[in-house]
C-alpha cells in the first residue's frame, strides 16, 4: 500500500514542477510506503518541492517520496518532520541534484533513510532542536553516494549512521548543539 497525495507513480509515469506548501500530516500504518506528495515512485519526479509538512509511519517514510524505485531530479524538501528521511524514507533508484534544507527526522537520514540506489549531486543543510537524532545524508547506505555533502547543526553528528555501500567525493561541514562532540561522517563503516 502506498500513501501520498499520489499513491504511486508508475514506470511510464512522471510529474514536474509541483509544489506542496503547508502545515499539513499524512501518516501510514506499518505496511505503507508513506510521503507526502508520492508513496512509491517507479517513474520520474523532476522539480518538485515540499515545505513544512509532516509524514509519519513505520516504514519507507519520507517528505516527497515514500520510496523511491525511480528517478527524481532537482527536488528539495524544506522544514519536512519524517520518520525516515525528509527527502524520500528509501531509496531504490537514483537521486540526483536534490536538497534536504532546514529540515529534522526523528532516527532518519535528511535525504533518506536507507538507500540502496545512486545519490549524486544532492546536499542536506540542517537544524534539529535537541533530541532529535538526524543524519546528514542517509541512516544506512547500501548502495552508492557520490560527490554529496551535509551542513549543520544537529544533536547527534553523523553524515551516515551505517554504510555498507561506496562513498565517494563527499564531505561534512555538520557541527554538533553539544559543544564536545566531534563530527563524525560514516559513524560504521563496513
Amino acid at each position: 500500500d502506498y500513501v501520498g497525495l499520489l499513491g504511486q507513480v508508475g514506470e511510464n509515469g512522471s510529474i514536474s514542477d509541483l509544489g506542496i506548501v503547508g502545515d499539513g500530516a499524512i501518516s501510514g500504518d506499518l505496511s505503507e510506503s508513506v510521503g507526502v506528495m508520492v508513496g512509491r515512485n517507479l517513474g520520474v519526479v523532476t522539480d518538485c518541492s515540499v515545505s513544512r509538512a509532516l509524514a509519519g509511519g513505520w516504514n519507507r517514510t519520507g517528505g516527497i517520496v515514500g520510496r523511491n524505485d525511480g528517478c527524481m531530479f532537482r527536488c528539495h524538501a524544506r522544514t519536512v518532520y519524517a520518520s525516515d528521511g525528509c527527502l524520500v524514507g528509501e531509496n531504490e533508484g537514483g537521486i540526483s541534484e536534490c536538497s534536504a534544507e532546514g529540515t529534522a527526522v526523528n532516527g532518519g537520514g535528511l535525504l533518506a533513510g536507507l538507500n540502496r540506489g545512486a545519490i549524486t549531486n544532492s546536499h542536506s543543510t540542517a537544524v534539529a532542536s535537541e533530541g532529535w537524532i538526524s543524519d546528514g545524508l542517509v541512516t544506512t547506505n547500501w548502495g552508492s553516494i557520490k560527490t554529496c555533502y551535509c551542513d549543520g547543526l544537529v544533536s547527534q553528528v553523523r553524515c551516515i549512521f551505517m554504510n555498507e555501500g561506496t562513498i565517494t567525493h563527499c564531505y561534512s561541514r555538520m557541527r554538533s548543539l553539544a559543544a564536545d562532540q566531534p563530527p563524525v561522517f560514516a559513524a560504521a563503516n563496513g
